[in-house]
């Protein structure tokens, strides 16, 4: 006869789905108690809805909401672009599978010192191309019942409703139009420029675009305890620590990366990513492995600050 030996505790902790908040804020706290990464936009009901009921999957007046959110980002470090970057999109680690290969224009534009541009409202109007790398955070729902046995690896159901990061894409933005206004404030910056003046910048408008985003998870959002990020966890021995947030994998982890040993052997992840052949029937052959999805995205710079440097390749 099989006797329970114990009990595992279950502590929602940053895993939370009260985590998540409606807000833009994008500083590494908006208060001590809530992260920005655990901000999802400023969207409180980001997913389409209808009043047919047969076409809503929680069956719900209200529709889904912001928790109920399962593929969202990690925070976007964005720098600009260096011209002449061939972007080739069909690169397994660079851009958006199936577009169109593109080469990176030169950053810059317009600004007047002394008031607007002529014919425009604003003193500043430049186009920006920015290069970033894209972690998701992805949710796991809906994964079989296992059992925890004492001595045994912990499987995917121990996982339920927790997060987990994936490695991260290179993404380009291309062309996003800024506009602003300048301020005369000479000054020797910290690492010796001269400026000559301050810039305040915003969108002309949002910029919309296609990024890649990876669904490969390569370690666990809740901090990793026991060492379980590079020895595979037993049952009892708890492989997460609930109640704090493990760092976001580094900037050298690329999507489909060997992931954490509790990911890998609690089989998050794919254990053998291969591409669809054809086979003696002549089928579909496709070099697409499921390991990243093309999703649309928004861009929109509320207010940035800038320095304006004298001499070449300055700012």
């Amino acid at each position: 006869a099989a006797f329970i030996a114990g009990f595992v505790p279950e502590i929602p902790g940053v895993d939370s789905l009260t985590a998540l908040r409606v807000s833009g804020e994008t500083t590494p706290y908006v208060a001590s108690t809530h992260p920005a990464i655990d901000n999802v936009g400023l969207n409180p009901d980001p997913f389409p809805t209808t009043d047919d009921s047969n076409f809503d999957p929680l069956n719900s007046a209200t529709g889904p909401n912001i928790q109920d959110t399962v593929l969202r980002t990690a925070p976007i470090s964005l720098r600009v672009a260096q011209a002449g970057t061939q972007v080739t999109q069909t690169d397994d680690t660079l851009g958006v599978d199936g577009s169109q290969n593109i080469v990176i224009g030169r950053s810059g534009g317009q600004a007047n010192l002394f008031g607007n541009i002529p014919g425009r409202s604003s003193a500043i109007n430049v186009t920006v191309s920015f290069e970033g790398k894209i972690n998701t955070i992805l949710r796991a729902v809906d994964v079989d019942y296992n059992a925890l046995i004492a001595g045994g690896e912990f499987p995917p159901a121990a996982f339920l409703c927790r997060q987990a990061f994936t490695g991260g894409v290179q993404n380009y933005f291309p062309g996003v139009r800024l506009k602003g206004s300048l301020q005369i404030s000479p000054a020797i910056t910290k690492d010796g420029k001269l400026r000559i003046a301050k810039a305040q910048l915003s969108s002309e408008e949002p910029t919309h675009f296609a990024v890649a985003a990876c669904l490969y998870p390569h370690s666990l959002f809740a901090a990793e305890a026991n060492s379980s990020d590079t020895t595979t966890p037993v049952v009892p021995n708890l492989p997460i620590l609930e109640t704090a947030r493990h760092p976001v994998p580094a900037s050298t982890v690329n999507c489909k990366d060997t992931p954490t040993e509790v990911v890998r052997t609690a089989g998050l992840g794919a254990q053998n990513l291969t591409t669809l052949t054809a086979g003696a029937g002549g089928g579909y052959t496709t070099n697409a492995d499921g390991s990243r999805v093309s999703v649309a995205a928004e861009l929109t710079v509320n207010n940035v600050s800038a320095d304006v440097l004298i001499g070449k390749n300055q700012g």
